[in-house]
């Protein structure tokens, strides 16, 4: 400029002007942001600590997290899967690698969300996973076009509808959960991987997990049945179904009225898997999406998620082995007193409690 004839003075107020874009708009930082689907929080913000945020982020300001150009809306993320992301942030430079950071920090989220999953009734999962920058011009350099992993999941869960809701006292319970996962002889016992019971757990947990990310009828229906049949196959295969039905209402039913309902939804869930798997089912049916209803699969996740927490916490008070289990499930038809002894060693508030949270 001083070439072409600018003054110094006019020199000093542009480079005052550059100083203050490039070095005056706060330290550098990059923030992880995951979406999580289907949630609802009735607060802006959420601290949970550990330098975790569960944040509503409104639906204008996707797009550019995203990377997605000239629009305000976003394509890839519909508002109705719902606007709450978990946010970790970073101050300063670091020498792990923007992808690598980000990967780790789904991690933290995958592990939150599934103690949600897990708390409560309800669809919920891991979306996707974006960077962002701080000041907002370190955008301009380190992010090119779409920059995410995960799959956004772009069909709401009922419309938008049936959201998983997080109040306070849900906050309140999740930081009970991560306190109790954190103590150093719960995290022995989970991690002891090559006990039956432990492998007995995993196997129903991903099949039940699972259910909660398909979004076609027939494929939670088959999920849920697998992580059923994880927890009560019995060692004899004779009269399996029932038994399998039989075991999950005597564990988790707290009078006959309870048990028999249990019982006998269960054998209608037997019933459509069995249709279903040997092509016996109804076509018209199967094609307007009458089947199998989604009060019907919210009620066996929901019996399923209470089945695998019961046999977490049985087996942190040292159950080793599903089949003794069974067994002590078998002797509750003619001991009453032994059933409400199962449900209460079961009982995760009651553990919790033991371990002071």
């Amino acid at each position: 400029m001083l070439i072409t004839g600018g003054s110094q003075a006019e020199v000093d107020v542009l480079y005052r002007q550059f100083e203050s874009i490039t070095y005056n708009q706060g330290s550098y930082s990059r923030t992880a942001y995951t979406h999580i689907f289907n949630l609802s929080i009735d607060v802006a913000e959420i601290d949970l600590g550990a330098d975790l945020r569960l944040l509503q982020i409104h639906e204008s300001a996707v797009p550019s997290l995203l990377g997605e150009s000239g629009t305000s809306q976003s394509f890839l993320h519909p508002s109705a899967t719902g606007n709450v992301f978990l946010a970790i942030s970073q101050l300063g430079e670091s020498s792990i690698p923007d992808a690598d950071w980000l990967s780790s920090i789904r991690q933290s989220a995958h592990a939150l969300v599934t103690i949600l999953q897990y708390m409560k009734d309800g669809i919920i999962n891991v979306s996707y996973s974006v960077l962002d920058f701080s000041p907002p011009w370190v955008n301009e350099l380190r992010k090119f076009g779409l920059l995410f992993i995960g799959d956004p999941r772009r069909l709401p869960y009922n419309n938008g509808h049936d959201r998983y809701k997080l109040d306070a006292d849900g906050v309140n319970t999740l930081q009970r959960w991560r306190m109790a996962l954190g103590v150093d002889s719960v995290k022995a016992r989970m991690n002891a991987y090559g006990v039956q019971m432990r492998l007995t757990i995993e196997r129903a947990g991903t099949y039940y997990e699972g259910s909660l990310e398909r979004t076609q009828a027939d494929e939670r229906l088959i999920a849920l049945s697998i992580a059923l049949e994880s927890l009560f196959s019995p060692s004899d295969q004779s009269e399996l179904s029932y038994r399998i039905c039989q075991y999950a209402s005597l564990l988790l039913g707290v009078d006959a009225g309870e048990r028999m309902s249990i019982f006998n939804s269960f054998r209608e869930m037997y019933k459509l898997r069995s249709k279903l798997v040997h092509g016996t089912y109804d076509v018209q049916r199967y094609r307007n999406a009458t089947f199998v209803t989604e009060d019907q699969l919210r009620e066996w996740a929901d019996l399923i998620r209470r089945s695998v927490v019961s046999f977490v916490v049985l087996f942190l008070r040292g159950c080793d082995d599903t089949r003794s289990l069974h067994a002590r499930l078998e002797k509750t038809c003619f001991d009453d007193g032994e059933g409400y002894n199962i449900r209460a060693e079961a009982d995760i508030e009651s553990f919790l409690a033991e371990l002071g949270f």
